[in-house]
């Protein structure tokens, strides 16, 4: 993934609240889906973030924070900026900027297989060095390695010989690059975001060093001493590792999160660009757009043509937010040069209207269609944008007559099925599925079909944010998408596999291998029965209920998982939903029962996975619905169009990334900072904590709504593992329908710590509803509040279990209680507030 642009600041003037939740899914024909995006397993030899600032000009060194200790001296004046992974980048004048880590043997990558990754972004056509150990230059490498741009992206290796090839790579743009050495195979690759570019066989094998080349960013210095071949642009996130990393891994890094890197524009209605202030966190994953705009965007280098997901929940007045396809840089100010619209900006516009307005500062001098003020109306809408429409145009989605030199325009091409004159509601969630292949785009919200549109003319560009008049929030998250998968036990003319490739009436065909029709990032439109099936990419099944495997190629941890299947409105139709469905990752099973679904197919079924970690399989089993026994003669065929697997929410990212020992601070950007009546960020997630941990939450909510209410054992909003010992601290937890904290059993005692946390809301079907302890450490409680948690009577295996510990379950040596309101709770039996084991 490609990211590009800075952010901007401008003081915080505040008239409403909208967060939003940005789930970016990446599908073919984009590169980055070929392989699954995967943690690295390897420690970088040497890592430099550039974070030590996010602007101004560069002084002193870079920190190596691979824990080598071979930190860079700044020389100069190259400036710190906005960067793709973290809070900064370092840039480079392409002048007398370079930063000089030294003669440094360890680093040197002799003997064997290595990898160098980067980011940079190319500010034009150049011969500058971005990574260099080798002090021979043009066409003379010596010994050593140098990764560089020279046009296009260039990689040396240097064994006496040169061993060097090019590939393209992107100007203007943040890119990755990685050069992998396989010592094994003697062979020597190019990655340009995440995609293999191109292989060479290294002519004598591994590198090696004649022990007086200094490691450089962005120069050379050569066998004479003399400073060279300055490279131009941001460099960030330099690694070098002394493995060579595999596909995913290399993905991975590639699709590192980078909302940094995004740009803000605003229309200019006002005499300057009203951006507003647009706040990303420290990991890059997280965008608040915490003050007023008159319409800005906010953009990377995500190209519209794809799949993405986005989930967003509103608060505020009746101003507009919503998403552009196809913008490029500049659009906002780049009118049309006529009434023919024939140039200038070109895109299309999602927008979704609270309730209805008026600009009061109407001051268009040219007379609007309706006579009047256009009317800004409630509802979701598409629109077709051409030039720089006025605000009062883009506020009414109402044609003026052009003023003198103002060329732009609003076409209306469609409102949304069942939104387009429903304005979304305050604190509500809604989840947004986009699908566009540059002319037809297709949006579902909440698993219903609003939009499927063909565009006038083909659209090309970014996929953008965009506010009017709102503070607004995004979190980035990512797809992982398995190298293949297969159909177990399916014989040809079984009734095992329906695909529609095949069309409707042919004999039945099993499927196995390959990326085939459940992972290409395309969702059906219609039910199976539309009659377009070429067009609709189903996978059926009628006797027997299917296991699908998924393979991955690395170990990769699961956040969610969500499968779109049909549904013909009602049972008689022979075409339903599951009745359950089993995920398996390794030796764990989890159960979920599936609830029918309200409105026609496609409809997502998204289920929570959180602290699943696969080594390589994930087996999904479907359960159809036996309709038979009650309805002779009925099918009970169950269709599925996709499946789509989700990388770990925020905190857990966090938990897993961490050391133990380490304290994590979760950042809290609340929409609107300074006013205490509104709510602090809210996380949906659960998470596993396994290892000994500070947790600072900073006034964080983290709500498990929704993530167990079909899981058949449910599920605790925090886990803590066996004998880890925690603290949280500053966070409140509600939601969990297996507890709100569960302390696992272990023979080895971990303590856990609550100071200033509040656990409400929770239930669970046995015991503890607010905290459960099985653990043999102490649990201290301190500065605490427990309140309106449930502990439930539930049935397992025939057996009633009487619940208790409504508040708090313990079977702890240890509890400590201090200035702690427990209050409110419930218990089907024992111990409605405190249960003591």
């Amino acid at each position: 993934m490609v990211w590009s642009g800075t952010t901007y600041r401008r003081a915080v003037s505040i008239a409403s609240v909208v967060a939003l939740v940005f789930s970016l899914l990446v599908a073919p024909p984009s590169p980055l889906a070929s392989t699954p995006a995967a943690a690295n397993t390897a420690d970088p030899i040497g890592h430099w973030t550039f974070d030590e600032a996010s602007s101004g000009t560069g002084t002193g060194t870079v920190i190596d924070s691979s824990g080598g200790g071979n930190d860079g001296t700044i020389n100069g004046g190259a400036v710190y900026v906005p960067g793709v992974v973290g809070t900064g980048a370092l840039s480079f004048d392409g002048t007398d900027d370079y930063v000089d880590v030294g003669i440094v043997p360890a680093l040197d990558l002799t003997g064997g297989s290595y990898t160098i990754a980067f980011w940079a972004k190319q500010d034009g056509a150049q011969l500058g060095r971005i990574v260099n150990m080798d002090d021979g230059s043009g066409s003379l490498p010596l010994a050593g390695y140098s990764v560089f741009a020279s046009t296009d992206m260039r990689v040396t290796h240097s064994n006496g010989g040169a061993n060097d090839f090019s590939v393209p790579s992107p100007f203007g743009a943040w890119s990755h690059t990685a050069a992998t050495y396989d010592s094994v195979t003697q062979t020597l690759t190019l990655w340009i975001d995440g995609v293999d570019s191109g292989s060479v066989s290294v002519t004598g094998g591994d590198l090696t060093s004649d022990g007086d080349d200094p490691l450089y960013f962005g120069a050379l210095r050569n066998s004479l001493g003399s400073v060279i071949q300055h490279f131009e642009g941001p460099i960030d996130d330099i690694r070098l590792y002394d493995v060579a990393l595999s596909a995913g891994e290399i993905n991975g890094l590639a699709t590192a999160p980078g909302l940094n890197a995004w740009s803000a524009e605003g229309y200019d209605f006002a005499g300057s660009p009203y951006v507003g202030d647009w706040q990303v966190s420290a990991d890059g994953r997280r965008v608040s757009q915490v003050s007023e705009a008159s319409a800005a965007v906010f953009f990377g280098g995500v190209d519209a043509v794809g799949s993405h997901r986005v989930t967003m929940r509103g608060r505020g007045d009746n101003d507009f937010i919503g998403f552009v396809l196809g913008y490029q840089p500049g659009d906002v100010t780049n009118s049309s040069s006529d009434g023919t619209y024939a140039d200038g900006a070109d895109f299309l516009q999602l927008d979704w209207r609270r309730g209805t307005q008026t600009n009061s500062n109407f001051s268009d001098s040219c007379a609007p269609t309706s006579g009047g003020p256009p009317i800004q109306q409630e509802g979701l809408t598409l629109s077709h944008i051409r030039g720089t429409p006025t605000l009062d145009e883009l506020l009414g989605r109402d044609e003026l007559a052009d003023c003198p030199g103002e060329f732009g325009t609003v076409d209306t091409l469609a409102g949304g099925n069942t939104l387009g004159e429903v304005g979304w509601q305050s604190n509500q969630s809604y989840d947004f599925e986009f699908e566009f292949d540059g002319t037809n785009l297709k949006v579902w919200v909440d698993g219903i079909l609003e939009f499927d549109v063909d565009a006038p003319a083909p659209i090309t560009g970014n996929f953008v944010f965009m506010a009017r008049s709102q503070a607004v929030e995004f979190v980035l998250d990512t797809e992982i998408v398995p190298s293949s998968y297969e159909m177990i036990g399916g014989e040809i003319g079984s009734n095992g596999y329906l695909d529609d490739g095949y069309g409707q009436t042919s004999a039945l065909q099993s499927l196995s291998g390959g990326s085939g029709d459940l992972t290409d990032g395309v969702i059906a439109a219609n039910n199976f029965n539309s009659g377009v099936l070429a067009s609709v990419p189903w996978v059926g099944w009628e006797t027997i209920d299917p296991s699908i495997t998924f393979n991955f190629d690395d170990s990769t941890e699961f956040g969610s998982v969500r499968i779109w299947v049909d549904d013909l409105d009602g049972d008689a139709s022979g075409v339903n939903p599951p009745a359950s469905i089993d995920v398996t990752v390794g030796a764990e099973t989890r159960s979920f029962e599936i609830a029918d679904p309200v409105g026609a197919s496609p409809y997502p079924i998204d289920l929570p996975l959180g602290g699943m970690v696969a080594d390589d399989q994930v087996v999904i089993t479907l359960y159809r619905q036996d309709l038979t026994t009650t309805t002779p003669n009925l099918d009970d065929w169950v269709f599925v169009s996709e499946v789509e697997f989700f990388a770990p929410r925020t905190i857990q990212t966090q938990v897993d990334a961490a050391t133990a020992g380490d304290t994590i601070t979760i950042e809290s950007l609340p929409l609107l900072p300074g006013l205490p009546t509104l709510d602090f960020e809210k996380y949906n997630e659960t998470v596993h904590i396994d290892k000994d941990l500070i947790i600072e939450g900073s006034g964080v909510t983290i709500d498990a709504i929704g993530l167990g209410d079909d899981l058949v054992d449910g599920v605790p909003v925090i886990t803590i593992a066996d004998g880890a010992t925690v603290t949280l601290r500053n966070v409140t937890i509600q939601g969990g329908t297996d507890s709100g904290i569960l302390i696992e059993s272990s023979p080895v005692a971990g303590n856990v710590t609550l100071e200033n946390v509040v656990v409400t809301d929770n239930v669970s079907r046995e015991f503890g509803g607010g905290i459960n302890n099985l653990g043999e450490g102490t649990l201290t409680i301190n500065a605490t509040e427990v309140s309106n948690n449930q502990a439930n009577n539930e049935t397992f295996g025939g057996a009633a279990c009487v619940a208790k510990g409504g508040g708090i379950n313990s079977f702890g040596d240890v509890d400590v209680i201090n200035g702690s309101f427990i209050t409110g709770n419930t218990a089907d039996g024992a111990g409605g507030g405190i249960h003591m084991g």
